[in-house]
């Protein structure tokens, strides 16, 4: 039975994403003139409003499951489209801007496609998507988007370079293989929130690319935030970001390891003595941390 509802649930997600792409970007090359001076039309930014009214299910408690297993695929393909087709008629200008867009969605998409092959479905498995992911991921996106426009409208020039959209396609794309190859790796020992409570199936991975860094999957989320960044030529955000994402992975891994410390005791840590965390200036949780820690709560 969990079989058949992962094939289903991944079935629909994958239906609806590619659905999308085919269904609107058919309409845009029907609606799209072809005249250069003529690149981007009135049809193309209603369709664009209408693809962002998509989300408005998320905030819609009432409706069956189903519903949001469709339309949150759906958005992300409408999106692809829209980043797609701005890579095309956009210009110089916004070339960067589509490429980072592209990115995003196929980040979004691919987190819920690779944890639906690993786990079996949850009432939270919507949640993989990543599109709630909090109000600080939420804000630093639209930092990044705010920071761009202004930039292209006051300092068009700094946008028309094409060796950072390249240097940032890199890093985004490590950054990818990075993390999804930690999921694959780590199977259905990987979730998206800290665990508290070992489960049968958490077993201590230390092969593959968790043998040279034990925390690959934040390293690969790390480089990809900063690539993002790096694409859009944000000078500002290109030192906010490894700020804040160092601040969240530090503090995430301080917490995530004495978990896992008291998940595997001893084993996780001679793995914390062989294996970096990966990440720079990070050491993580450490046994004698766990020993303070216990010291002080017996006295």
């Amino acid at each position: 039975m969990v079989d058949v509802m992962h094939n289903q649930k991944l079935f629909i997600s994958v239906s609806s994403f590619l659905g999308a792409i085919l269904i609107y970007g058919h309409v845009l090359n029907k609606v799209l003139p072809t005249e250069e001076e003529q690149k981007i039309s009135f049809s193309l930014i209603v369709l664009v409003a209408l693809s962002f009214s998509v989300p408005v299910s998320f905030f819609l408690k009432d409706v069956p499951e189903v519903v949001h297993e469709i339309t949150r695929p759906a958005f992300l393909g409408l999106m692809l489209v829209n980043a797609w087709t701005l890579l095309r008629f956009g210009g110089p200008l916004w070339t960067p801007f589509s490429v980072y867009a592209l990115f995003l969605v196929l980040f979004h998409y691919s987190e819920y496609f690779f944890h639906c092959l690993i786990q079996p479905p949850r009432k939270d498995h919507l949640d993989s998507y990543l599109l709630n992911h909090s109000k600080a991921y939420g804000i630093a996106l639209v930092v990044g988007w705010v920071e761009y426009g202004l930039e292209v409208y006051f300092m068009p020039s700094l946008k028309s370079m094409y060796l950072p959209v390249i240097l940032g396609v890199c890093l985004c794309t490590i950054g990818e293989i990075l993390r999804k190859s930690a999921m694959v790796t780590a199977g259905r020992s990987f979730h998206h929130v800290v665990q508290t409570v070992k489960q049968p199936e958490h077993v201590l991975i230390t092969w593959g690319v968790f043998s040279f860094c034990r925390h690959p999957s934040y390293l690969g989320w790390f480089l990809w935030s900063l690539g993002s960044q790096v694409i859009l030529f944000n000078p500002v955000c290109m030192v906010i970001y490894p700020i804040v994402s160092w601040q969240f992975f530090s503090s995430r891994i301080y917490h995530e390891e004495y978990t896992l410390l008291k998940f595997f005791g001893e084993g996780y840590s001679e793995y914390q003595n062989r294996v970096p965390t990966g990440l720079p200036f990070i050491a993580g949780f450490k046994q004698t941390d766990l020993r303070q820690l216990q010291h002080r709560k017996s006295n």
